[in-house]
């Protein structure tokens, strides 16, 4: 009675074992399959995979709209003159030629990067005007201009036509060749700027 159990549990087994080994090859495949697909993705990791077209020429103060993307992770961006090797992850924000290019971690902790694309960043055109419409004897009209980002025509002189000891009205015009704009922190930004327009004011 023993042995015909022991016989019957011998026969599952060897059942169970001949199921096995008849699927063998695919239970290899599949596995392999698994750890290629694995290798795969540990190796793709960081890959720059799409790059969007931008705008290569832009206005001082507008933004670089540029984006990419890469596999299993986030792209950030570095940036140099060209022309230099150091790249920074510092955006550069004055007039100038510039290069940049997109990167994204991989699985070994170091970075895979995109393309190298060029863009120019241009002086913003800047019309100046002389700010009051009316004076007292012996002051000077002082000079104002679209800036932005908190720049500030720091210092600019007034051209007056036709300037008499009598007269009660002139007509007053910023001098470029005079002007200085400096930014929020007290740099010179002048050079960020090109007059487009200085248009006459009576005073």
């Amino acid at each position: 009675m023993q042995y015909e159990i022991y016989e019957a549990k011998v026969k599952k087994v060897s059942a169970f074992l001949v199921k096995l080994y008849s699927h063998i090859a695919l239970i290899v495949t599949i596995l392999a399959l698994l750890v290629a697909a694995a290798t795969a993705a540990v190796a793709a990791k960081g890959s720059i995979v799409s790059e969007s077209e931008f705008k290569a020429e832009i206005e001082y103060g507008s933004q670089l709209e540029f984006a990419a993307e890469a596999i299993f992770g986030d792209a950030s961006y570095e940036y140099r003159a060209k022309g230099t090797e150091e790249w920074s992850d510092v955006a550069p924000t004055y007039p100038g030629e510039y290069e940049i290019r997109a990167y994204a971690m991989t699985s070994f902790g170091t970075r895979r990067y995109g393309d190298v694309h060029t863009f120019t960043i241009t002086p913003r055109e800047l019309t100046l005007r002389v700010s009051e419409e009316s004076i007292q004897y012996g002051d000077l009209p002082s000079v104002s201009g679209n800036t932005i980002n908190g720049d500030t025509v720091s210092a600019c002189s007034v051209i007056f036509d036709k300037l008499e000891a009598n007269a009660t009205a002139v007509t007053a015009r910023a001098d470029k060749a005079t002007l200085v704009i400096l930014d929020k922190d007290g740099k010179d930004v002048t050079s960020c700027y090109v007059v487009a327009d200085t248009p006459d004011a009576s005073v």
